[in-house]
């Protein structure tokens, strides 16, 4: 074949290559579309002979084609046939007919299957008789919720340590003073309190097939690393990291910040006590704050953390004789509201237990935010054709003993055993 000729084929090839993307375009019928994509395969492999290079850009749009001529056979108007489909119109059919009339004559048919790709109707060998349904990108599990990191105070630090000093104590001497009388004198104690930085991080390896395949693959595993670290930090500002003043959780079981509950002086026994009286005296536990000191250093609460089952319990409350709701459900738009402070669920809170608090007062510093970063030299990933991809997060967090009494934590049964039988 000389030169013109070829040129002459791949024009015509490209042509014809337009033709059937029209086609597609306008959902033609199938058996127009495969005799045009049977001329153009004859074309191709007679080009592949000729010139390696334009076969294999032409060859490339054959791929994208391919794709669209098999959404048209299942997908379109005029797609391939059932079985059924094509039995009943053989049936009806000229030859069918012209048998029927003229003994000894004979018929040929075929009835082709929607995409013949295996060896019999049972045993897969190149790929599915049925077509299946991908549904675009990937399911994933619901993310928790994070609401004690959404209530802490946050400031930023560029050291190991965030060196805090509070007011532990004091006496007020302030008075009325007569006329040359000596002032009265104050008196107050700081205490300096230390919290170290910790880093929170994991690593995922992806193979680059994936992330050049997979069009979501990318998304999912920057959508894991991302919600994993604030799941365990999370965690961590409940129950802790270490068991000493340097990062205690809030509800610590070694040594918790949080202080236990206990009936506050001058509450009343409560008669027919419910999990709503146990918040409002959890509520005044810590508006009445250390209760030794002779200055009264109280908090306000923002905030109940429960685990979900308990916010339903409280949603679901109703009278013992009416069985009326206590509080009209579905009212509120915030959800449940106990003296103007939010009930907020949270798995990371057991069953049955509660803490209040007023969680301005413990702080978290960020050293280094939530940081995501690709790597394709790590270890042996070049010879394996891997990407790791690393997620760390630094910070310190902590709540001084006297910003303690900003927290009560308690469990619903003891509560409402105190609150029946009062101060």
């Amino acid at each position: 074949m000389d030169e013109k000729e070829l040129k002459a084929l791949i024009d015509g090839s490209n042509a014809k290559l337009d033709k059937l993307n029209e086609l597609l375009e306008k959902k033609a019928n199938i058996e127009v579309i495969d005799a045009k994509h049977k001329e153009l395969t004859d074309a191709l492999e007679k080009i592949s002979k000729e010139n390696g290079e334009a076969a294999e850009k032409m060859q490339k749009q054959m791929d994208a084609l391919d794709v669209k001529i098999q959404a048209a056979q299942f997908n379109g108007p005029n797609g391939q046939k059932t079985l059924n489909k094509q039995l009943e119109e053989i049936l009806q059919s000229d030859g069918v007919k012209n048998v029927a009339k003229n003994k000894g004559a004979t018929f040929n048919f075929e009835l082709k299957a929607n995409e013949i790709t295996t060896s019999n109707s049972f045993t897969e060998t190149n790929g599915p008789v049925i077509q299946r349904l991908y549904e675009p990108g990937i399911v994933s599990a619901p993310q928790r919720p994070t609401p004690i990191w959404d209530l802490l105070s946050k400031g930023a630090i560029s050291s190991d340590y965030a060196i805090v000093t509070e007011r532990s104590s004091q006496t007020i001497g302030a008075a009325r003073v007569a006329e040359a009388g000596v002032f009265p004198q104050s008196y107050a104690a700081w205490t300096t309190y230390k919290y170290g930085v910790i880093k929170i991080a994991e690593y995922i390896k992806v193979a680059r097939e994936k992330l050049e395949d997979w069009e979501y693959v990318r998304g999912e595993v920057m959508d894991m690393l991302m919600t994993n670290i604030p799941h365990i930090r999370e965690g961590y500002f409940l129950t802790g990291y270490y068991a000493t003043e340097n990062w205690l959780g809030l509800i610590n079981t070694t040594s918790q910040v949080a202080k236990d509950f206990a009936v506050s002086t001058g509450l009343a026994a409560v008669s027919n006590a419910n999990y709503f009286d146990v918040i409002r005296a959890a509520i005044l536990q810590v508006e009445m704050g250390n209760s030794s000191l002779a200055n009264k250093m109280g908090y306000y609460p923002n905030a109940v953390i429960m685990n979900p089952a308990d916010v339903a319990n409280l949603d679901l409350s109703k009278t013992s004789s009416e069985g009326m709701y206590i509080i009209p459900p579905f009212a509120g738009a915030n959800g449940t509201v106990i003296r103007g402070i939010r009930v907020i669920p949270s798995m990371y809170m057991t069953a049955g237990k509660f803490l209040v608090g007023d969680f301005t007062q413990a702080k978290v510093w960020v050293s280094r935010s939530l940081t995501i970063n690709m790597w394709d030299q790590n270890d042996t990933d070049p010879i394996y054709d891997l990407v790791t991809f690393t997620a760390s997060h630094r910070l310190a967090f902590g709540v001084g003993a006297t910003k303690a009494y900003a927290f009560v934590y308690g469990s619903f049964d003891t509560a409402l055993a105190a609150i029946l039988a009062g101060a």
